[in-house]
């Protein structure tokens, strides 16, 4: 089995965690490669019980019984040859099972712990798979997966406000003069002197793990880089559309088109290259993590 085979499996444990959270980490390759969870279930009651199940077969790929789900079968194999630590997974599971249990974050340590458990762990298990050259990987991964839910975050609020979700931080909302009931208002919050400088302070926050998420391109394994340029090129154009439509995430859905896409793509993948090239001349031969297996 191919290590790109065994990138896809890991892919398929985390949509079937994220089809059963509210609001599940940001997809970390294009939907097209990952097969849709047999585990998507009708009902919230359901899910709610689906997650700890998970859970428990979680336990299998690490422990000396097997689970017969081929997932967690694939899963095994994958943890045992890349060496995963246990806590990343069960922090991902205790971050999708918040969204059952809490709808308002009051400080941005708050959300800082939501997003690193829902985003920031799956990068952190990606980069095991993916291979890396120095041990500052893991803090850039971290930011990586905090820059691509803050952006979700910011770009889903009149559809997060609708179910009475608010990962907004409060105390933050609060200082610009922003109430709940604002928020729930959808469109009227443009109106709110509070909400665009709200909304510049929250994108420069953004901006600063975005500008460390960059910097983990060229310390991954070369053949790995190029899906988490294309991802990172995908967010950054996306926050910069809310930047340059000054807040407003009501009016349409913040989104990419696919010439967009295509474009960021081409673009980041010679960026990337580039990136490649000046760093190996400058730091070869590379150092190997003890740690990580490349």
């Amino acid at each position: 089995m191919s290590a790109y085979t065994r990138f896809l499996l890991y892919i398929s444990f985390l949509r079937s965690l994220g089809v059963l959270a509210l609001k599940p980490a940001p997809p970390i390759v294009l939907n097209q490669v990952v097969n849709k969870a047999s585990c998507l279930l009708s009902s919230l009651g359901n899910k709610r019980r689906a997650l700890p199940i998970k859970g428990k077969k979680l336990s299998s790929a690490y422990g000396q019984v097997t689970s017969t789900d081929p997932i967690f079968i694939a899963l095994k194999d994958t943890i045992q040859r890349y060496n995963i630590p246990r806590q990343l997974l069960d922090d991902m599971i205790s971050g999708m099972e918040d969204d059952f249990h809490r709808n308002r974050y009051e400080t941005f340590e708050d959300l800082y712990s939501y997003c690193y458990r829902v985003a920031s762990t799956v990068g952190l298990v990606c980069i095991e798979i993916y291979g890396y050259s120095e041990l500052e990987a893991r803090e850039f991964s971290e930011a990586w997966g905090i820059f691509m839910q803050l952006t979700n975050i910011l770009r889903d609020v009149a559809e997060d406000a609708e179910r009475d979700r608010i990962y907004l931080p409060m105390e933050d909302l609060r200082r610009y003069g922003i109430s709940e009931a604002d928020v729930k208002g959808g469109a009227e919050l443009l109106n709110h002197p509070g909400w665009k400088p709200f909304v510049k302070e929250y994108i420069e926050r953004a901006e600063t793990y975005q500008d460390k998420a960059f910097k983990l391109l060229p310390l991954l394994d070369r053949q790995s880089r190029y899906s988490p340029a294309a991802m990172m090129a995908f967010y950054e154009t996306i926050l910069k559309k809310i930047d340059k439509k000054d807040g407003d995430v009501f009016t349409e859905r913040v989104q990419l088109s696919k010439a967009e896409k295509i474009s960021r793509t081409v673009i980041k993948g010679f960026l990337t290259l580039a990136l490649s090239v000046f760093y190996t001349a400058i730091y070869w031969p590379p150092r190997v993590c003890a740690d990580s297996q490349l």
